[in-house]
């Protein structure tokens, strides 16, 4: 049928709401999220872990369906105006926490580092003053690289320039390391200094709370020759061994010790020293747990 007039056509718009859902993943207590809204373009803080908890795991954050991971109360963006579903799974992981108490205050060790980023972490190695023929830190300082890029999968890089580096270790004799201090007589065989910190994330470990710090800056290592003359024994060489590879740890974010509760002293972040310098797989687990998942 012929007809004239005019057809009027308005816009038709629906809401650009994204609903946000999230599962507990297996869990065994506490309560999982409510549902979040967000109208898009926009963005909204992610719900934080609350008593979600999951017998012998750890919480790391939200998991979407693509893999990707958001950490607790992460702030999410979306750009462009779009409607759905957002669902995100509790993402747990199996943990050690393979620390003990400081043995000085006697408090106990909940906070692990870590150096961010892709690349390499960078050490520059110097040795200070007149040393025994048989003190060969910058060789010892390799070996302990290696050992921990091995463990952790991350690159451990020597480099010339101090100014480009993560870590700085110097070797030498007592005198001329405290002269570098700056302080008085030391009587330990090596110490380690730690970079600035900044809280990455909180994370919950038998209901006890740990904190997870990124590093930045640079970090100091000091290792003291165990011999005054040029005849070296297994004994000097094994204990500095042990001593490099302790020390770097503890630059890399080991911030405290291996548990005296084990009762054993072969670990090489045993809390005294020994000759023990190859890594056993619970202390290379304590911190590549933290390089899996935070770097």
């Amino acid at each position: 049928t012929a007809v004239a007039g005019t057809l009027t056509l308005d816009a038709h718009w629906i809401p650009s709401v994204v609903t946000i859902t999230y599962r507990g993943n297996g869990h065994t207590s506490g309560t999982v999220p409510a549902n979040q809204t967000l109208t898009t373009p926009g963005s909204i803080t992610l719900r934080p872990q609350g008593n979600l908890r999951r017998t012998g795991r750890v919480f790391i954050g939200w998991r979407d369906s693509a893999g990707n991971i958001f950490p607790p109360e992460a702030s999410v963006s979306i750009n462009v105006p779009v409607a759905g579903t957002l669902t995100l799974d509790a993402h747990w992981v199996d943990w050690i926490w393979h620390q003990d108490i400081n043995a000085t205050t006697g408090t106990n060790i909940n906070r692990v580092g870590f150096w961010s980023g892709t690349g390499s972490i960078n050490v520059h190695t110097h040795t200070l003053g007149t040393v025994s023929d048989g003190f060969v830190f910058h060789f010892r300082m390799l070996e302990a690289q290696q050992a921990w890029s091995n463990a952790l999968d991350v690159p451990i890089t020597g480099v010339t320039q101090a100014e480009n580096a993560h870590i700085r270790s110097f070797g030498g004799q007592r005198a001329d390391i405290d002269d570098l201090r700056g302080e008085g007589p030391s009587t330990w065989a090596g110490l380690a200094v730690y970079p600035t910190t900044a809280l990455e994330q909180n994370i919950i470990l038998d209901d006890t709370t740990r904190n997870v710090l990124r590093f930045s800056g640079q970090a100091r290592i000091f290792v003291i020759e165990r011999s005054t003359d040029t005849t070296w024994t297994q004994y000097d060489i094994d204990i500095t061994r042990k001593v490099t590879v302790h020390e770097l740890g503890h630059t890399l974010g080991w911030m405290g010790h291996t548990s005296r509760i084990l009762a054993d002293d072969t670990y090489v972040m045993w809390w005294q020293a020994n000759t023990h310098f190859n890594l056993r797989p619970n202390e290379i687990r304590h911190l590549k747990q933290i390089y899996d998942h935070f770097r």
